[in-house]
Protein backbone atom coordinates (compact mmCIF):
# COMPACT_ATOMS: atom_id res chain seq x y z
CA UNK A 1 0.00 0.00 0.00
CA UNK A 2 1.39 3.72 -1.36
CA UNK A 3 -0.49 5.26 1.51
CA UNK A 4 -0.08 4.45 5.33
CA UNK A 5 -3.39 3.56 7.10
CA UNK A 6 -4.19 4.31 10.38
CA UNK A 7 -5.07 1.31 13.11
CA UNK A 8 -7.31 2.28 15.95
CA UNK A 9 -5.42 0.12 18.18
CA UNK A 10 -2.18 1.50 18.57
CA UNK A 11 -2.46 4.19 19.72
CA UNK A 12 -1.30 6.21 23.42
CA UNK A 13 -2.83 8.89 25.98
CA UNK A 14 -0.59 11.24 27.66
CA UNK A 15 -2.26 13.76 30.08
CA UNK A 16 -0.31 16.50 32.20
CA UNK A 17 -2.16 19.16 34.45
CA UNK A 18 -0.84 22.75 33.02
CA UNK A 19 0.17 24.56 36.26
CA UNK A 20 2.17 27.77 36.88
CA UNK A 21 5.38 25.49 36.45
CA UNK A 22 4.05 24.64 32.59
CA UNK A 23 2.62 27.71 31.33
CA UNK A 24 -0.72 27.99 33.10
CA UNK A 25 -4.35 27.43 31.69
CA UNK A 26 -4.30 26.65 28.20
CA UNK A 27 -0.29 26.56 27.94
CA UNK A 28 0.95 23.22 26.30
CA UNK A 29 2.31 21.28 29.31
CA UNK A 30 4.44 19.13 27.72
CA UNK A 31 3.54 15.49 28.99
CA UNK A 32 5.89 12.48 28.02
CA UNK A 33 5.56 8.55 28.19
CA UNK A 34 7.98 8.16 30.65
CA UNK A 35 5.61 9.99 33.73
CA UNK A 36 2.54 11.06 31.67
CA UNK A 37 1.22 7.91 30.50
CA UNK A 38 -2.25 6.26 31.15
CA UNK A 39 -3.89 3.22 29.58
CA UNK A 40 -6.90 4.19 28.38
CA UNK A 41 -10.29 2.36 26.17
CA UNK A 42 -12.16 3.71 23.33
CA UNK A 43 -10.49 7.13 23.37
CA UNK A 44 -13.19 9.65 20.93
CA UNK A 45 -11.94 12.93 19.46
CA UNK A 46 -14.61 15.32 18.25
CA UNK A 47 -14.20 18.61 17.03
CA UNK A 48 -17.02 21.54 18.08
CA UNK A 49 -16.54 24.12 15.05
CA UNK A 50 -18.58 26.94 14.71
CA UNK A 51 -19.75 28.05 11.44
CA UNK A 52 -21.65 31.32 11.02
CA UNK A 53 -24.10 30.72 8.16
CA UNK A 54 -25.18 33.92 6.31
CA UNK A 55 -27.98 34.62 4.35
CA UNK A 56 -26.32 37.51 1.77
CA UNK A 57 -27.42 37.95 -1.35
CA UNK A 58 -24.97 36.67 -3.85
CA UNK A 59 -27.80 37.27 -7.11
CA UNK A 60 -28.37 33.39 -7.25
CA UNK A 61 -30.46 30.81 -4.86
CA UNK A 62 -26.91 30.04 -3.46
CA UNK A 63 -25.44 31.22 -0.11
CA UNK A 64 -21.73 32.43 0.32
CA UNK A 65 -20.32 29.93 2.52
CA UNK A 66 -20.08 29.71 6.39
CA UNK A 67 -17.72 31.91 8.16
CA UNK A 68 -15.46 29.84 10.26
CA UNK A 69 -15.59 30.76 14.18
CA UNK A 70 -13.80 29.48 16.97
CA UNK A 71 -13.00 25.44 17.87
CA UNK A 72 -13.81 23.55 20.69
CA UNK A 73 -12.34 20.13 21.11
CA UNK A 74 -14.87 17.22 23.17
CA UNK A 75 -12.18 14.33 24.36
CA UNK A 76 -13.90 11.31 25.98
CA UNK A 77 -12.17 8.22 26.81
CA UNK A 78 -12.35 5.09 29.73
CA UNK A 79 -9.53 4.14 32.51
CA UNK A 80 -10.12 1.14 34.27
CA UNK A 81 -10.34 1.60 38.18
CA UNK A 82 -6.52 0.72 39.39
CA UNK A 83 -3.97 1.55 42.27
CA UNK A 84 -0.42 2.78 42.01
CA UNK A 85 0.79 -0.63 43.61
CA UNK A 86 1.43 2.00 46.43
CA UNK A 87 -1.19 3.19 48.95
CA UNK A 88 -0.10 6.63 49.15
CA UNK A 89 1.09 7.44 45.38
CA UNK A 90 -1.82 8.42 43.09
CA UNK A 91 -1.87 6.48 39.83
CA UNK A 92 -1.45 7.94 36.41
CA UNK A 93 -5.10 8.92 35.94
CA UNK A 94 -5.31 10.90 39.55
CA UNK A 95 -4.25 13.65 36.96
CA UNK A 96 -7.48 13.84 35.15
CA UNK A 97 -9.41 13.58 38.57
CA UNK A 98 -8.49 17.23 39.14
CA UNK A 99 -9.41 18.45 35.99
CA UNK A 100 -13.01 17.35 36.64
CA UNK A 101 -12.89 19.47 40.12
CA UNK A 102 -11.83 16.22 42.32
CA UNK A 103 -8.96 17.45 44.85
CA UNK A 104 -6.69 15.09 46.28
CA UNK A 105 -5.19 14.28 49.54
CA UNK A 106 -2.42 11.99 50.02
CA UNK A 107 -2.12 10.83 53.48
CA UNK A 108 1.77 9.33 53.41
CA UNK A 109 1.85 8.05 57.20
CA UNK A 110 -0.37 5.72 58.89
CA UNK A 111 -2.44 7.69 61.60
CA UNK A 112 -1.14 7.38 64.14
CA UNK A 113 2.01 5.47 63.49
CA UNK A 114 1.09 2.17 65.40
CA UNK A 115 -2.22 1.32 66.45
CA UNK A 116 -4.05 2.83 69.41
CA UNK A 117 -6.43 2.56 71.48
CA UNK A 118 -9.77 4.74 71.04
CA UNK A 119 -11.03 7.04 73.36
CA UNK A 120 -14.72 5.80 72.92
CA UNK A 121 -17.06 4.04 70.85
CA UNK A 122 -20.66 3.26 69.90
CA UNK A 123 -22.27 0.52 67.08
CA UNK A 124 -21.84 3.13 64.37
CA UNK A 125 -19.13 6.05 65.59
CA UNK A 126 -15.29 6.13 66.65
CA UNK A 127 -14.06 8.49 68.67
CA UNK A 128 -10.31 8.37 68.03
CA UNK A 129 -7.65 9.06 70.91
CA UNK A 130 -5.31 11.93 71.45
CA UNK A 131 -3.27 11.86 68.19
CA UNK A 132 -5.42 12.19 66.08
CA UNK A 133 -6.68 15.49 64.36
CA UNK A 134 -8.73 17.88 66.17
CA UNK A 135 -10.24 19.68 62.86
CA UNK A 136 -13.71 18.81 61.29
CA UNK A 137 -13.64 16.23 58.43
CA UNK A 138 -9.87 15.74 58.29
CA UNK A 139 -10.58 12.01 57.53
CA UNK A 140 -13.56 11.97 56.29
CA UNK A 141 -14.31 9.45 53.13
CA UNK A 142 -10.60 7.57 54.28
CA UNK A 143 -10.11 4.00 55.42
CA UNK A 144 -9.90 3.05 59.03
CA UNK A 145 -8.62 -0.28 60.19
CA UNK A 146 -10.51 -1.23 63.34
CA UNK A 147 -8.36 -3.95 65.77
CA UNK A 148 -10.60 -6.22 68.66
CA UNK A 149 -7.56 -8.61 68.12
CA UNK A 150 -3.78 -8.20 67.30
CA UNK A 151 -4.01 -9.84 64.52
CA UNK A 152 -7.10 -9.45 61.84
CA UNK A 153 -8.22 -6.04 61.37
CA UNK A 154 -11.70 -4.40 60.28
CA UNK A 155 -11.74 -2.43 57.19
CA UNK A 156 -14.06 0.13 57.59
CA UNK A 157 -14.36 3.92 55.95
CA UNK A 158 -15.27 7.33 57.58
CA UNK A 159 -17.98 9.19 56.60
CA UNK A 160 -18.18 12.05 59.12
CA UNK A 161 -15.91 13.72 61.39
CA UNK A 162 -16.28 16.10 63.71
CA UNK A 163 -13.97 18.62 65.79
CA UNK A 164 -14.51 16.21 69.00
CA UNK A 165 -12.29 13.20 67.05
CA UNK A 166 -15.82 11.18 66.64
CA UNK A 167 -15.76 9.04 63.32
CA UNK A 168 -18.97 8.05 62.43
CA UNK A 169 -18.24 4.95 59.89
CA UNK A 170 -19.43 3.30 57.10
CA UNK A 171 -20.35 -0.26 59.12
CA UNK A 172 -23.02 -1.19 62.07
CA UNK A 173 -20.86 -3.29 64.98
CA UNK A 174 -22.60 -5.29 67.47
CA UNK A 175 -21.13 -6.02 70.07
CA UNK A 176 -20.72 -2.29 69.47
CA UNK A 177 -17.34 -0.31 69.22
CA UNK A 178 -15.54 0.56 72.42
CA UNK A 179 -11.96 1.83 74.13
CA UNK A 180 -10.65 -1.80 74.09
CA UNK A 181 -10.89 -1.42 69.88
CA UNK A 182 -7.36 -0.13 68.53
CA UNK A 183 -7.50 1.78 65.40
CA UNK A 184 -5.18 3.03 62.46
CA UNK A 185 -5.78 5.05 59.32
CA UNK A 186 -3.67 3.49 56.75
CA UNK A 187 -1.70 5.41 54.44
CA UNK A 188 -4.56 6.46 51.05
CA UNK A 189 -4.88 8.88 48.18
CA UNK A 190 -8.55 10.62 48.80
CA UNK A 191 -10.04 12.33 45.96
CA UNK A 192 -12.99 14.60 47.13
CA UNK A 193 -15.15 17.34 45.38
CA UNK A 194 -13.99 20.84 45.71
CA UNK A 195 -15.40 24.38 44.69
CA UNK A 196 -12.11 25.73 44.86
CA UNK A 197 -10.83 27.42 41.80
CA UNK A 198 -7.47 26.87 43.11
CA UNK A 199 -7.44 23.05 43.28
CA UNK A 200 -9.65 23.09 39.82
CA UNK A 201 -6.48 21.91 37.60
CA UNK A 202 -6.64 22.40 33.55
CA UNK A 203 -4.77 19.84 32.06
CA UNK A 204 -3.11 19.05 28.45
CA UNK A 205 -3.35 15.86 26.46
CA UNK A 206 -1.66 14.19 23.91
CA UNK A 207 -3.63 11.51 21.50
CA UNK A 208 -1.25 9.57 19.91
CA UNK A 209 -3.24 7.44 16.71
CA UNK A 210 -0.41 5.38 14.74
CA UNK A 211 1.57 8.27 13.77
CA UNK A 212 -0.83 10.96 14.05
CA UNK A 213 -0.67 13.54 16.91
CA UNK A 214 -3.64 15.35 18.03
CA UNK A 215 -2.87 18.36 21.19
CA UNK A 216 -5.86 19.20 23.56
CA UNK A 217 -5.28 22.32 25.43
CA UNK A 218 -7.02 23.42 28.31
CA UNK A 219 -8.71 20.36 29.23
CA UNK A 220 -11.70 20.29 31.81
CA UNK A 221 -14.37 17.74 31.97
CA UNK A 222 -16.38 15.32 34.31
CA UNK A 223 -16.74 11.86 34.39
CA UNK A 224 -19.00 8.92 35.59
CA UNK A 225 -17.68 5.36 37.26
CA UNK A 226 -19.25 2.35 37.13
CA UNK A 227 -19.04 -0.53 39.45
CA UNK A 228 -20.63 -4.14 38.35
CA UNK A 229 -20.49 -6.93 40.60
CA UNK A 230 -17.90 -9.61 39.32
CA UNK A 231 -15.93 -6.76 36.73
CA UNK A 232 -13.34 -4.09 37.20
CA UNK A 233 -14.46 -0.96 38.47
CA UNK A 234 -14.20 1.51 35.43
CA UNK A 235 -14.30 5.23 34.91
CA UNK A 236 -15.31 7.35 31.87
CA UNK A 237 -13.80 10.56 31.74
CA UNK A 238 -16.06 13.47 29.07
CA UNK A 239 -13.09 16.52 28.47
CA UNK A 240 -13.93 19.80 26.61
CA UNK A 241 -10.33 21.29 25.20
CA UNK A 242 -8.69 23.72 22.92
CA UNK A 243 -7.14 22.55 19.69
CA UNK A 244 -3.79 22.56 20.00
CA UNK A 245 -2.43 21.37 16.55
CA UNK A 246 -2.45 17.90 14.23
CA UNK A 247 0.80 16.59 13.09
CA UNK A 248 2.44 13.74 12.25
CA UNK A 249 4.38 11.87 15.49
CA UNK A 250 5.36 8.11 16.33
CA UNK A 251 3.70 6.75 18.74
CA UNK A 252 5.71 6.76 22.31
CA UNK A 253 7.82 3.61 22.41
CA UNK A 254 8.73 3.78 26.46
CA UNK A 255 5.47 4.51 28.01
CA UNK A 256 5.67 3.83 31.82
CA UNK A 257 2.02 2.61 32.86
CA UNK A 258 0.84 1.71 36.64
CA UNK A 259 1.96 -2.28 36.93
CA UNK A 260 -0.68 -3.31 38.78
CA UNK A 261 -4.22 -4.61 37.02
CA UNK A 262 -7.42 -3.69 37.86
CA UNK A 263 -8.93 -5.39 41.02
CA UNK A 264 -12.73 -7.24 40.39
CA UNK A 265 -15.42 -5.80 42.62
CA UNK A 266 -15.82 -9.61 44.78
CA UNK A 267 -14.97 -10.82 48.15
CA UNK A 268 -12.77 -13.67 47.13
CA UNK A 269 -11.20 -14.45 51.07
CA UNK A 270 -14.74 -13.24 52.39
CA UNK A 271 -12.77 -10.62 54.28
CA UNK A 272 -14.74 -7.67 53.65
CA UNK A 273 -12.36 -6.57 51.08
CA UNK A 274 -15.30 -6.65 48.15
CA UNK A 275 -17.79 -5.28 49.79
CA UNK A 276 -21.61 -3.55 49.07
CA UNK A 277 -23.69 -1.99 51.81
CA UNK A 278 -26.92 0.92 51.83
CA UNK A 279 -27.81 2.20 55.44
CA UNK A 280 -24.99 -0.02 56.87
CA UNK A 281 -26.15 -3.07 55.75
CA UNK A 282 -25.00 -5.48 52.81
CA UNK A 283 -26.52 -5.90 49.49
CA UNK A 284 -26.37 -7.38 46.63
CA UNK A 285 -25.90 -5.56 43.23
CA UNK A 286 -25.28 -6.15 40.26
CA UNK A 287 -24.10 -2.24 39.19
CA UNK A 288 -23.12 1.38 40.73
CA UNK A 289 -23.09 3.98 38.64
CA UNK A 290 -21.82 7.41 40.03
CA UNK A 291 -21.86 10.39 37.92
CA UNK A 292 -19.89 13.42 38.65
CA UNK A 293 -22.53 15.98 36.93
CA UNK A 294 -20.45 18.84 36.05
CA UNK A 295 -21.84 22.05 34.01
CA UNK A 296 -18.83 23.95 31.67
CA UNK A 297 -18.98 26.65 29.73
CA UNK A 298 -16.39 28.30 27.79
CA UNK A 299 -15.81 32.68 28.71
CA UNK A 300 -16.57 34.60 25.69
CA UNK A 301 -13.63 36.73 25.24
CA UNK A 302 -12.25 38.24 22.21
CA UNK A 303 -8.78 38.70 23.15
CA UNK A 304 -8.56 34.88 23.33
CA UNK A 305 -7.33 32.64 20.04
CA UNK A 306 -10.71 30.86 19.53
CA UNK A 307 -12.87 34.32 20.82
CA UNK A 308 -13.80 32.21 24.46
CA UNK A 309 -11.32 30.81 27.00
CA UNK A 310 -10.84 27.28 28.04
CA UNK A 311 -14.36 26.03 29.93
CA UNK A 312 -14.47 26.11 33.05
CA UNK A 313 -16.66 24.37 35.58
CA UNK A 314 -19.45 26.03 36.75
CA UNK A 315 -21.47 23.42 38.51
CA UNK A 316 -22.12 20.02 39.83
CA UNK A 317 -25.10 17.52 40.68
CA UNK A 318 -23.39 14.40 41.93
CA UNK A 319 -26.06 11.54 41.21
CA UNK A 320 -26.12 7.41 40.83
CA UNK A 321 -28.06 4.96 40.10
CA UNK A 322 -28.27 1.43 42.14
CA UNK A 323 -30.20 -2.07 41.60
CA UNK A 324 -30.25 -3.78 44.51
CA UNK A 325 -31.94 -7.19 45.08
CA UNK A 326 -35.44 -6.25 46.55
CA UNK A 327 -35.71 -7.34 50.12
CA UNK A 328 -38.52 -7.67 52.63
CA UNK A 329 -39.50 -4.39 54.12
CA UNK A 330 -38.41 -5.48 57.69
CA UNK A 331 -34.75 -6.04 56.05
CA UNK A 332 -34.69 -2.34 53.95
CA UNK A 333 -37.66 -0.42 52.69
CA UNK A 334 -36.17 2.39 50.31
CA UNK A 335 -39.37 3.11 48.97
CA UNK A 336 -40.20 4.53 52.81
CA UNK A 337 -37.00 6.18 52.28
CA UNK A 338 -37.85 7.95 48.94
CA UNK A 339 -41.41 8.94 50.18
CA UNK A 340 -39.80 10.17 53.05
CA UNK A 341 -36.63 12.34 51.76
CA UNK A 342 -34.67 10.08 54.26
CA UNK A 343 -30.97 9.78 53.19
CA UNK A 344 -28.42 6.93 53.48
CA UNK A 345 -24.84 6.14 53.35
CA UNK A 346 -23.84 3.76 50.52
CA UNK A 347 -20.41 2.19 50.96
CA UNK A 348 -18.60 0.12 48.22
CA UNK A 349 -14.78 -1.44 48.39
CA UNK A 350 -12.90 -3.17 45.87
CA UNK A 351 -9.53 -4.95 45.66
CA UNK A 352 -7.60 -6.63 47.81
CA UNK A 353 -3.73 -5.73 47.63
CA UNK A 354 -2.81 -2.12 49.28
CA UNK A 355 -1.82 -0.17 46.60
CA UNK A 356 -4.91 -1.44 44.61
CA UNK A 357 -7.67 -1.31 46.77
CA UNK A 358 -10.54 1.37 46.73
CA UNK A 359 -13.03 2.50 48.48
CA UNK A 360 -16.26 4.46 47.28
CA UNK A 361 -18.29 6.19 49.92
CA UNK A 362 -21.53 8.59 49.42
CA UNK A 363 -22.39 9.79 52.75
CA UNK A 364 -25.95 11.04 52.12
CA UNK A 365 -27.36 9.47 49.02
CA UNK A 366 -30.73 10.93 48.58
CA UNK A 367 -33.35 8.82 46.53
CA UNK A 368 -34.80 10.90 43.42
CA UNK A 369 -36.76 8.05 42.18
CA UNK A 370 -37.29 4.19 42.62
CA UNK A 371 -38.53 1.63 40.71
CA UNK A 372 -38.55 -2.60 39.97
CA UNK A 373 -36.70 -4.45 38.09
CA UNK A 374 -36.05 -8.11 37.28
CA UNK A 375 -33.06 -9.46 36.47
CA UNK A 376 -33.21 -13.53 35.64
CA UNK A 377 -36.04 -14.13 37.43
CA UNK A 378 -35.01 -11.91 40.59
CA UNK A 379 -37.02 -8.82 41.64
CA UNK A 380 -34.79 -5.88 41.87
CA UNK A 381 -35.29 -2.28 43.17
CA UNK A 382 -33.88 0.55 40.68
CA UNK A 383 -32.51 3.48 42.65
CA UNK A 384 -31.76 7.18 41.20
CA UNK A 385 -29.90 8.80 44.13
CA UNK A 386 -28.79 12.23 44.77
CA UNK A 387 -25.40 12.24 46.46
CA UNK A 388 -26.11 15.36 48.60
CA UNK A 389 -23.56 17.57 50.48
CA UNK A 390 -21.53 20.72 50.04
CA UNK A 391 -18.03 19.16 48.18
CA UNK A 392 -18.99 15.85 50.05
CA UNK A 393 -21.09 14.50 47.55
CA UNK A 394 -18.79 10.97 47.01
CA UNK A 395 -15.09 10.19 48.00
CA UNK A 396 -13.11 7.47 45.99
CA UNK A 397 -10.09 6.39 47.99
CA UNK A 398 -7.12 4.29 47.36
CA UNK A 399 -5.71 2.62 49.82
Amino acid sequence: MANKVIRSRRGMLLFKVEDTLTGGEGVDALPIAADDAILVEAPQITFDQSLVTTTEMTGSLDPEAPIVGGLKVPLAFDVYLKGSGTPELPPNWASVMECCGWQRVETGVAVPAAPQLAAAGSATTLTLGAGASATAQAYRGMPIDLYRDSANPLIDFITNYTAGKVASLAESYSPVLGGTVEYQIPKNVLWKPTSDDALIKSGTAYLYMDGVLYKVLGCRGTLSLTMQAGQPGKFRFELTGMYGGKSDAAVPSTPAFDATRSPIWRDPSNDGSGHFSIGRAEAALRQLVLTNGNTQTNPDNPNAAEGFDPSIITGRRMTGTMDPLATLVATRNAMDDFRTGQDRIVHARIGTVPGNRFGITIPAAFYESYGHGDREGLQSEELGFFASGRDAGAFICQY
